[in-house]
C-alpha cells in the first residue's frame, strides 16, 4: 500500500515535470550545482520558466535622471524651433495667397468677367473688362492688399468704384515690407506702392508706374521672425514666388 502512495507520487511528479517542459536530468543538474556550488541556477536552464531571468533588467536612478535630462534638452530644442518654422509657414501661405489673387485677375481680365460694367470709353473706344491688385508697403496700409476692377483701363484703381473692390486683409502680423521695381534691392523695408492690371485679351501686366521696364516685387514678412517671401510679376504676365 505504501509502495503505491510512492508509485503514484512519483508519477505525478513525472507529469507536472512533463507539462513544464522538463526533463528529469536537468533538474538533476541543478540540484547537483547547487548542492556541489552552492550557485544559482546556470543562465539558461528550464527552471527559468518558473523563476524568469530578469534580476539584472531596470533602470538605476541615475540612469532615470539622465534619461529625463535628454528628453528636456530634445523638447526645449523643439519647441524653440517650432515658432520659426510656423512664421515661415504663415508668410509662405500669404505669399501663395498674394500670387492667386494676381493670377485671379489676370484670368478674370483674359474671360472677360462682368464685361458690361466696363461700358465707359477708352482711348477712343469701349473700355475693356480688366482687373488688378493693388499693393501698399506704408505702414498704414501694409497690413491688407486690394483686388479691384479697372473700369477706366487706366491701371490705377478707381476710388470712384470701391464697392466693387475687395479688401484683403493680412492675417497673423504679417505684412508687406516692400514694393520693388526692376532690379531694386529689396532687403530693406520702404514705403512705395503699386497696382498691377490686366486687360483682355492678353496676359500682359501693366504696372501704374509706367516707368517700370520688367517685372515688380512685393515682399512679404513676419514680424516675428526673419521669415521673408517675395512674389514677383513680370511684364509678361509670369507670376513667381521665393
Amino acid at each position: 500500500m505504501q509502495m503505491t502512495r510512492i508509485t503514484m507520487r512519483i508519477l505525478r511528479i513525472k507529469n507536472f515535470i512533463k507539462d513544464k517542459g522538463l526533463r528529469i536530468k536537468d533538474l538533476f543538474r541543478y540540484f547537483v550545482d547547487s548542492a556541489v556550488r552552492g550557485s544559482e541556477e546556470p543562465s539558461g536552464s528550464r527552471r527559468d520558466k518558473f523563476v524568469g531571468s530578469d534580476r539584472n533588467q531596470g533602470f538605476t536612478f541615475i540612469e532615470l535622471i539622465m534619461v529625463i535630462v535628454i528628453f528636456s534638452i530634445f523638447s526645449g530644442v523643439v519647441t524653440f524651433n517650432f515658432g520659426d518654422f510656423s512664421d515661415s509657414i504663415s508668410v509662405q501661405n500669404l505669399a501663395q495667397q498674394i500670387a492667386l489673387e494676381i493670377k485671379q485677375a489676370q484670368s478674370d481680365a483674359i474671360m472677360g468677367k462682368d464685361a458690361s460694367v466696363f461700358t465707359g470709353t477708352c482711348d477712343t473706344m469701349s473700355c475693356r473688362p480688366s482687373y488688378g491688385v493693388s499693393f501698399n508697403a506704408s505702414p498704414s496700409q501694409n497690413k491688407q492688399f486690394i483686388y479691384f476692377q479697372d473700369l477706366n483701363n487706366n491701371n490705377i484703381i478707381d476710388d470712384d468704384n470701391l464697392s466693387a473692390n475687395q479688401l484683403v486683409v493680412i492675417p497673423r502680423e504679417n505684412y508687406i515690407s516692400a514694393v520693388c521695381f526692376d532690379g531694386e534691392d529689396c532687403s530693406s523695408n520702404n514705403s512705395k506702392s503699386v497696382d498691377i492690371t490686366f486687360i483682355r485679351p492678353f496676359p500682359n501686366a501693366h504696372f501704374s508706374d509706367s516707368g517700370i521696364l520688367n517685372n515688380v516685387k512685393i515682399v512679404v514678412k513676419s514680424p516675428r521672425s526673419d521669415a521673408t517671401r517675395t512674389i514677383t510679376v513680370t511684364s509678361l504676365g509670369q507670376i513667381s514666388v521665393k
